[in-house]
């Protein structure tokens, strides 16, 4: 799947993060723990974050969509801690 959205979805003020590059403090970033802005999906089911592209973030109705149609082989973590991430049931 090729998600092309890109949508500001991380509430900087809640999440915590750092520069990848000590040098480049506006460059990529590490998310260690992800929250989420109210509203970030807004008009979409699927998108990709602008914040970090390496994140696609969905709603509670894509999840819903992948669980009645039984599609394997797909993750979806909850919004939290990074280095310890907790899985939705599926």
């Amino acid at each position: 799947m090729n998600i092309l959205n890109l949508v500001r979805c991380l509430d900087i003020e809640k999440s915590e993060y750092r520069p990848l590059l000590k040098s480049l403090l506006d460059g990529p970033i590490k998310l260690l723990t992800i929250k989420y802005g109210p509203h970030s999906l807004e008009g979409h089911h699927i998108v990709r974050m602008k914040e970090y592209t390496g994140n696609i973030m969905v709603d509670d109705l894509f999840i819903k969509a992948c669980k009645d149609e039984k599609i394997k082989g797909v993750l979806f973590v909850k919004e939290g801690f990074t280095q310890r991430p907790e899985f939705v049931e599926l």
